[in-house]
Parts: structure tokens; C-alpha cells; sequence
């Protein structure tokens, strides 16, 4: 660790805590005091950041998207900082319950933690100053049926579990546990967002996909020249 230029050896083996870019070019590594990023490599550090005393020792950190990380507190709160050429700073800061387990979905536009105390899972807006919302319809809706969440650092699959399926009808409804997996880069779901908005991943996922018919190969080629108009 003698690339990070301010930190003894001693202090450097405490950064432990990592987290990777979606496009997994940059990491942040964190002691629960303090903020370095770096490059994928670890031989450049790219901007440091002391995290406010109250705020302290944080838990996490989790990327939000390639600019933007979500820490937690010890006590409670998340805060969001930015990570630009100008540095890394805080940018903004939500009041909450002590959250752990953070996770990110970029292409969904949330991340989240789990509330022990309230043995639930929270979702925040990360482009909205953290707001609270609710949980991604994709996966469920009641933040209170899930108990942990889980994604890659690309945010391509969501593996979640809890009571899935207890608010189903009665003929369909179980409390037993559930893991589901839930693949971003499947047709299925590039195709519930607007095709405007797809993400060149999404459009080469989409493109490669295996059709079982005519039909659906030429709806994903369609699919594919909307999506890729400017």
C-alpha cells in the first residue's frame, strides 16, 4: 500500500472497505474515516476525503453510478458524495435509521440498505438527494417482504430474498424464503424500459440475445435500431 501517499503502512492495511465503479475503471476504499480513490490498478490515487466526525465510522460504501457513492453511518444517516476532477465531496445527506448491507442499482435508479432494527429494507433516490422511494416494482414493491439485497458491482444481476411471495392471492400466497436472481441484461427486462433510454450494455446485451422465434428476433432487432437512434 506505499502508492497511497499519506498513509503509514499501519494505516493503509486498515482501508478495507471497497467499492467498484458499474464500469469498474475507479475504487473507492475507505478505513471508515476516511475516502481514497484510486484507479482499477492501484497505482494512482485519484482524490481523498475525510469523513465528518458524526458521520463516522461509516459503513459501506456502495456506488451509486460512476460519479456518485452512498456511505452509512454508525449511527445512522447516509451521504452522498460526488467523485469528479475536482475531487471527492459531499453533496448530500439523508436522516435515517443505522442502515448496513448497502447495495446500488444503477439502470434502476436506487440504492438501498437493510434496517436491523426495523428488520426491513430501505430504498433510496440517489439523484434526488436520497429521497425515499419505494422498492423497484421489478423486484417488490413492500420493502418490509424482503430481507436482504445483493447486486454486482456492475449492477448487471439483483439477488434478493424474504417472504416473496406473502402478498400473492390466497391461492398462490406462501411465507416460505425465497432467493430470487434478477438479470438486467435479459430481454425481458431491457425491454420494460423506454428504448430511448437504453444504455450501450443494454443495447449489446439485446443485441446478442437468443431468440425462440422469428418473432422475437425481429422484435429485438427492432428494438435495437430505435435504440440506437440519436
Amino acid at each position: 500500500m506505499a502508492w497511497l501517499p499519506t498513509a503509514s503502512p499501519r494505516r493503509a492495511l486498515a482501508l478495507n472497505r471497497v467499492a467498484v465503479t458499474p464500469g469498474g475503471d475507479r475504487l473507492v476504499l475507505c478505513d471508515g474515516h476516511r475516502l481514497i480513490a484510486t484507479d482499477a490498478a492501484l497505482t494512482r490515487a485519484l482524490a481523498a476525503a475525510a469523513v465528518p466526525q458524526e458521520h463516522a465510522d461509516v459503513s459501506g460504501p456502495i456506488f451509486a453510478d460512476d460519479d456518485l457513492l452512498v456511505t452509512a453511518g454508525n449511527h445512522g444517516g447516509l451521504t452522498l458524495w460526488r467523485l469528479d476532477e475536482l475531487g471527492l465531496e459531499p453533496v448530500a445527506r439523508r436522516d435515517t435509521v443505522r442502515l448496513s448491507e448497502l447495495f446500488a442499482v444503477p439502470e434502476w435508479g436506487v440504492v438501498g440498505g437493510k434496517a436491523g432494527s426495523e428488520a426491513r429494507i430501505h430504498f433510496f433516490d440517489p439523484a434526488n438527494g436520497l429521497a425515499p422511494v419505494a422498492g423497484p416494482a421489478a423486484v417488490v414493491g413492500d420493502g418490509g417482504r424482503l430481507k436482504a439485497v445483493m447486486t454486482a458491482p456492475n449492477g448487471r444481476y439483483v439477488v434478493y430474498s424474504g417472504r416473496l411471495d406473502a402478498g400473492e392471492p390466497i391461492g398462490r400466497r406462501s411465507f416460505a424464503w425465497l432467493t430470487r436472481i434478477h438479470d438486467l441484461h435479459h430481454p425481458g427486462a431491457i425491454l420494460q424500459n423506454p428504448l430511448g433510454a437504453l444504455a450501450a450494455p443494454q443495447l449489446d446485451a439485446l443485441s446478442h440475445a437468443t431468440a425462440a422465434s422469428f418473432q422475437q428476433r425481429d422484435l429485438f432487432r427492432l428494438a435495437c435500431t430505435l435504440g440506437c437512434r440519436p
